[in-house]
């Protein structure tokens, strides 16, 4: 399974997570393994500020199958990065089987939807869409999908999104990452530290 040869930010962000990442953000910065509930886990940079789902309120595989539910949302305390994680109802969504066997043009036509969906909802300003890759986390096959939007409260700024979707048997997990490209040369390599670390079941 290759990515395909792309040139945005977030490809050469995502194309180079299986490789020895060497920088001073993760000299800096210290992580701590979050578990959370269904057997995931991942480090998060120890200072940040999170909100995990409490697991005395667990839910069942059929809960998830009618609505999503969020088991982590991170964000740094100078709040210009987030990660969250959540779990989707599976309805017609991709497999693994299909993230195997994924072609450009199928991949093209993923990037068209998710352009009509950001220019429907109105509620961000657009200014990239990145080209989606199909990658391995956690050993499994995942779809990455992203875009840089403008930046809510500062108009100067941009913000790189970045969302990953793997396909297991009974729901979708995805992972949602983001961060203020004003300081994308220390967030790129935490937030690849963080894909890295994650695992599923």
């Amino acid at each position: 399974m290759g990515a395909l040869n792309c040139k945005t930010l977030a490809a050469t962000f995502f194309l180079v997570i299986t490789m020895v990442v060497a920088s001073t953000a993760i000299g800096e910065t210290e992580f701590k393994k979050v578990k959370l509930l269904t057997e995931i886990s991942l480090d998060v940079p120890a200072q940040w500020k999170l909100k995990v789902h409490e697991k005395s309120r667990s839910f069942t595989v059929e809960e998830v199958a009618k609505e999503k539910r969020t088991l982590l949302l991170a964000h740094s305390l100078s709040a210009n990065a987030m990660i969250s994680v959540s779990l989707w109802p599976k309805k017609n969504g991709l497999n693994t089987k299909e993230l195997e066997s994924m072609t450009a043009e199928r991949l093209s036509k993923i990037k068209g939807g998710l352009a009509k969906g950001l220019s429907n909802s109105g509620e961000l300003k657009v200014i990239t869409i990145h080209d989606p890759v199909v990658m391995l986390v956690s050993g499994l096959p995942a779809l990455v999908t992203g875009y840089l939007r403008a930046g809510a409260d500062d108009p100067e700024d941009t913000w790189d999104v970045i969302n990953i979707l793997i396909p297991r048997p009974d729901l979708d997990v995805r992972i949602s990452l983001s961060w203020s490209s004003k300081r994308d040369d220390y967030w790129s390599p935490v937030m690849i530290h963080v894909v890295k670390s994650f695992v599923t079941y």
